[in-house]
């Protein structure tokens, strides 16, 4: 698109009679829009000839304005009171074995410290270092789950789909936005596959082959209380619902089959049963038996087969739920898609390896699981604190950022950030949570008032027991609120117009040298309520989680309430990108940054 300069005045003149911007159509279009505001504006100003060149196209003349010196991410004052604060609150609930680590956007540059570097026991916090090392390995892989026939049988064939459903496969929706593959689905095809091939009726067994995984279902870390419990249970690299059964779990009481493998075979062979009774042509000529697990025969021909979600979307439930099972599938899952073995240990190497790619510390790391079920892990702040910097750095960051569960709006943190001292940041708030009856942890991001974003990270051991977990909860939840300078109320009333430079909670932007930023997870209502968010979290004796009617709206693509949010956001975000560039008084810039948004959703 080109733009004269007479359109260019033109374009300022209308700019400054605009008050909604037009719809921001690609992420990569707004961070760059937003980045090249400001620049645009500049070499309006300074050419008064329009900004246009001899050969007619409009020019950017460079700025002559000094560059600016990275702006501190904490004046001196905020410092201060960050330090003064968390120090009073672990001087009046003393924990001996404690880390608090609070830095910028990057995850390095030390903001508050205490014994970020001492190995702490993570609980479900370890799945942050599952899910970075997933974003960074195979984030759009599918998992098949097919049949194939052979001489002397069906086989249905494991691909690492645990999330099945035993109907129809669902489709992602606002509700739930986790597609699930339907073994009705599978088990149609199959029937129709097999009338065509005029395959003749009789009986025909059905074998399971689970071959794709390798080494133990369990692992020595795990307790045996947590076993019998059902807060763990063997991986099988296929299942219903996360090696549960269907409408009988209760948030802290799993209901676990005792063979996930074998109850998605008989599952199956159930609705195969059906669909042969309901096929117009077959009308009962098949019938299939359960059989036992079996690898497929070397000449057997795949006949139907389903796709899962990606690993991204099923890493929605793993960290909203805090899914401990989930994260030992998708960390077997992510080793065979890197050619490995789908073997637990496989899991753990591939997750060092990427975290040390990513020049992130592994000093201390002890590695029993990726599930964080272990007593036996052991991570730093430090180590926390670089992946979560790494993620707010990743080019899916957007995506990424949104699984986290947010402070009083969504997943395992739903019902928590309850307190006097913490209950102004819910909805500025996201991060993993983490409870063993020996550790509580919480890790994540924090947005100030002023739409400055920090990663803060806690980690709690040897809390006191069951008893003490509540008390240790608040207390996280206390230094997060904290860490966001959300322990009062907010100084502009309910329903009053924000500030210019106030944040619009849930938005999220490319990180930078500032730390600032918006909260991802979360958006809040003109009237300044938080509105719904992602949900979700299980876990070992963890938070309760939330059901999936409690999804964000805004997750339905295409839509154009989330389009304008968006714009809402993204502008918002700009004005305090722009104070750092220096500018305080004049709204000329934002106005012009709207009608750039015109020009390029016309072009």
């Amino acid at each position: 698109m080109r733009v004269t300069g007479s359109v260019f005045r033109s374009g300022i003149r209308y700019a400054l009679k605009m008050r909604s911007p037009q719809p921001i159509n690609t992420p990569f279009t707004r961070r760059a829009l937003l980045g090249a505001a400001p620049a645009l504006f500049l070499a309006a100003c300074s050419n008064p000839s329009g900004g246009q060149s001899q050969g007619g196209t409009a020019s950017i003349t460079p700025s002559v304005t000094p560059t600016p010196s990275p702006t501190p991410v904490l004046d001196a004052q905020q410092l201060q009171d960050l330090k003064a604060r968390i120090d009073k609150l672990f001087q009046e609930r003393p924990y001996p074995a404690h880390s608090m680590l609070v830095t910028a956007l990057d995850g390095t540059r030390e903001l508050y410290a205490d014994a970020p570097d001492t190995p702490r026991l993570p609980a479900s916090n370890m799945k942050i270092l599952t899910y970075f090392a997933l974003a960074q390995t195979a984030p759009e892989r599918t998992f098949t789950t097919s049949v194939a026939q052979g001489k002397n049988g069906l086989f249905l064939v494991a691909g690492g789909d645990t999330l099945l459903v035993e109907g129809a496969t669902e489709p992602a929706t606002a509700g739930s936005p986790t597609m699930r593959a339907g073994l009705s689905t599978l088990a149609a095809d199959t029937v129709q596959q097999m009338n065509e091939r005029k395959v003749a009726h009789g009986t025909f067994p059905v074998y399971l082959d689970t071959t794709i995984y390798t080494g133990s279902a369990t692992n020595p870390g795990w307790e045996p209380g947590d076993l019998e419990s059902g807060q763990i249970t063997p991986i099988n690299p296929i299942a219903l619902a996360s090696h549960t059964v269907p409408g009988q779990s209760t948030p802290d009481k799993p209901a676990r089959p005792q063979d996930a493998g074998i109850a998605a075979l008989e599952a199956f062979v159930k609705v195969l049963n059906k669909a042969s009774e309901e096929h117009a042509e077959v009308k009962s000529g098949y019938v299939f038996t359960v059989a036992d697990r079996r690898p497929r025969e070397a000449d057997a021909e795949q006949i139907a087969q389903v796709q899962s979600a990606s690993a991204l979307d099923q890493a929605f439930v793993m960290m909203l739920e805090s899914d401990n099972v989930l994260a030992e599938v998708l960390g077997r899952n992510m080793a065979i898609a890197a050619g490995r073995e789908g073997s637990a240990s496989e899991a753990q190497k591939l997750v060092r390896e990427k975290l040390q790619e990513a020049k992130i510390s592994v000093t201390g790391l002890v590695q029993a699981d990726v599930s964080g079920m272990s007593l036996q892990n052991r991570v730093t702040a430090r180590t926390l604190a670089q992946t979560l910097g790494a993620l707010a750095a990743h080019p899916k960051h957007d995506e990424l950022e949104r699984r986290f569960p947010v402070a009083g709006v969504s997943g395992t943190l739903k019902d928590r950030f309850s307190g006097e001292a913490n209950k102004y940041a819910r909805g500025h708030v996201a991060a993993k949570t983490g409870t063993l009856f020996t550790a509580i942890s919480l890790s994540g991001y924090a947005t100030r008032p002023d739409g400055t974003r920090l990663i803060f990270v806690s980690l709690l051991n040897d809390v006191g027991g069951a008893e003490a977990l509540p008390g240790a909860k608040d207390t996280v939840d206390s230094a997060a609120a904290i860490v966001a300078a959300r322990t009062e109320p907010p100084a502009t009333p309910t329903g009053t117009p924000a500030p210019s430079g106030s944040q619009v909670p849930g938005s999220s932007s490319s990180p930078d040298a500032t730390g600032s930023g918006s909260a991802p997870n979360s958006s809040q209502a003109p009237d300044g309520s938080p509105s719904t968010s992602p949900a979700g979290e299980k876990v070992p004796q963890e938070d309760a989680p939330s059901q999936a009617a409690e999804q964000n709206p805004a997750e339905v693509p295409n839509s154009q309430q989330s389009t304008n949010m968006q714009n809402t956001v993204y502008l918002s975000d700009f004005r305090v990108r722009l104070r750092a560039y220096g500018s305080r008084t004049s709204r000329a810039p934002l106005r012009l940054f709207a009608h750039i948004h015109s020009l390029r959703s016309e072009g």
